[in-house]
This record gives C-alpha cells, structure tokens and sequence, in this order.
C-alpha cells in the first residue's frame, strides 16, 4: 500500500472495523485524514471505531466532522444516531435516524434502530411501525423479528410475540434470548409447558443466562415445583443481579419446599 493513497487506507480501515481490531482502524483512518483531511468517509469510519471502543464524545466530534464535509452522508447520521442512542440521548438518536432515512429510506436496519428508540421511550406503537417498516424492506433481519416481539409482550401482545419469535428462532436457532422471550409469551398466555421447555432451552444455549434461571423459577414455583424454583433462583442469586424479588421468590420457595417436604413425611 502507498503510503499516501488514501483510498487503500479507508479500505484498510474499513477491514480492520469488520475484524472487531478498532484501535487499529483508528490509527488507519487518521493516517487518511493526514493524507486528505477532507474526505467525510475517514471521518465516519474512525467515529465508528471510536463508538466501539465507548469513546463516544470522540465519536460525536468525528461523525459531525464527516457531516459537515458531506451533509448527506447516509452512515454518519446512522452511527452519530447509535452514538446518541449510548449517551442516553434518545430524542437527539431519533433526530439523526430521521435525517439518514429521509436520504436513504430502504436501509432496513436505520428503522430497527429507530424503533428499538422508541421502545426504550415506551412509544411502543411506534417502534413496531418501524420494525414492521423495516421487515417489508428485508424480510430476513432477525433482529427486527426479535425486537418487534419485544414490543409485542410489552403491549401484552402474546400470540404476535410468539409467531416473531418463531421467525427468530428459525433464522437464529441458538438464541437465548429468544428462547427465553418466547417463554415468556408462552407464560403470558398460560401455555406453562411450552414455557418450561423454552426457559430451559435458553440455559442450555447459555448457562449463565440470570434471567432465563430467574424466570423459569417463578414459573416452577407457580406449578408447585419448589424444589427446582429453589435450585433456579439459588443459581440466578448466584450470577446476579442480586435484587429484591429474587430474595423474595427464594424464601417463598424455600418455604414451600420445606412445608412440602413435611407434608410427604407426614403421609
């Protein structure tokens, strides 16, 4: 690579984005921006690396470099949006999503982040708009099918969740998450047995999954299994969080557990 073709370095730093290596794509894309300071792609591609690594003031700074240099730089306004989104700055995140889908409005993953937005700020009617806008563009991204289910508990939507959650895990079999949001649809709908399997297919795919342990003993502990309630929230105490329900479901479930116990003895 010639050591002013700046060209071969935003190609180079673009690489090192895609291998996870973001403090070398920084040192890459600030070599560009010595060699042509004026190109808003060096710019995007090191405010994404620095988002990466939590830099995100730095990000910020470079993302409204590239924009000022290219007001219609789709990704700026994208990953500026992400950034916001990080800093807590949710209405500032839905500023820059706007703005990247009025140029470009067929990228399917600008609405799925716009929508996960509005979920966090419990426009819930919304965020399913997006995601629903954004499966139309590509019918293939889990993520929105994942997210859209989401929204769909949240609204007590159960029979919806569960159909998007299907679609997740077909694309996405060893998703966790999925698998226990599923069960918690199924639980919604007081499908208890499908819920169980879910919950333990979720530990399965990740053993130190707190929620799916958390969820599935208050499941058991509803059925009367205290026994395997008491292992689960033993073990969900154990990876944390450590909070408050999870102590109260403990003693519940240790007390019934004993007063079952008892009862058996008794005859």
């Amino acid at each position: 690579m010639e050591s002013n073709d700046v060209d071969a370095h935003q190609r180079l730093g673009a690489a090192y984005l895609l291998l996870g290596d973001f403090e070398t794509g920084i040192e890459v894309f600030s070599e560009a921006i010595r060699i042509n300071p004026d190109l808003a792609d060096s710019y995007a591609g090191r405010g994404t690396a620095y988002r990466h690594l939590a830099k995100f003031s730095l990000a910020v700074d470079d993302f409204d470099l590239a924009l000022q240099i290219n007001p219609d730089l789709v990704v700026a306004y994208h990953n500026r949006g992400l950034t916001y989104f990080l800093l807590g700055l949710f209405f500032m995140a839905i500023d820059d999503f706007n703005l990247a889908i009025g140029i470009t409005p067929d990228q399917a993953d600008t609405f799925v982040k716009r929508g996960l937005t509005y979920q966090v700020l419990g426009k819930r009617e919304r965020a399913i708009d997006d995601y629903s806008t954004a499966l139309l563009i590509n019918p293939q991204l889990e993520e929105a099918y994942y997210r859209r289910g989401a929204s769909y508990i949240m609204s007590g939507d159960y029979a919806l969740a569960i159909s998007d959650f299907d679609q997740s895990i077909l694309m996405n079999p060893n998703s966790a998450i999925s698998h226990n949001n599923r069960a918690m649809a199924y639980q919604g709908l007081r499908k208890l047995q499908p819920a169980i399997i879910d919950y333990s297919t979720a530990i399965a795919l990740d053993s130190q999954f707190h929620g799916a342990y958390f969820n599935r003993a208050q499941l058991y502990f509803e059925v009367g299994q205290f026994s395997l309630a008491l292992q689960d929230i033993n073990y969900a105490i154990s990876l944390g969080p450590k909070t408050g329900d999870a102590y109260a479901i403990q003693a519940q479930a240790y007390s019934a557990d004993v007063a079952a116990r008892r009862a058996v003895q008794l005859g």
